[in-house]
């Protein structure tokens, strides 16, 4: 709104890619698609789901509830591509839904995101676990 009062141009607001983050136990945060609106808007998906239970920051924490999916176009390999949307339930998600948020509106390919290392011990492994998995080069199955 200042911007258009200045003059500026702006950038119009996706809805459907927002980051959305609901503080309750455990935490909720998400921005783009989840799969069933992904195939309603005709895309062929494929996802991947990693629960905190095999996160070392999560157990150091005592807080493994939960879980991170991805959801993304899928590719004629079967491997994931564009990234649509990113769904986490757990420890602190909130904080971590960034990462997620950037990838669905810069329309990151799965593969992009999978190839930065996250920091060990982290909560944010599990994010880039479920994104390497996507890409048929998964550690923890």
């Amino acid at each position: 709104m200042v911007k258009q009062i200045l003059g500026e141009p702006t950038v119009p607001v996706d809805y459907a890619k927002v980051a959305w983050c609901i503080y309750c136990h455990p935490e909720v945060a998400f921005a783009g698609y989840s799969e069933e609106a992904a195939r309603e808007a005709g895309f062929d998906v494929v996802t991947s789901k990693h629960r905190w239970t095999g996160n070392s920051r999560a157990l150091i924490v005592g807080d493994t509830e939960g879980l991170v999916k991805v959801i993304a176009e899928k590719q004629p390999d079967g491997t994931g591509g564009r990234v649509l949307g990113v769904h986490m339930a757990g420890p602190w998600v909130t904080e971590q839904l960034g990462q997620g948020y950037l990838a669905v509106n810069w329309e990151a390919t799965v593969d992009e995101v999978a190839h930065f290392i996250q920091p060990h011990p982290s909560l944010s492994e599990n994010f880039g676990e479920t994104f390497l998995s996507l890409t048929g080069r998964g550690l923890h199955g």
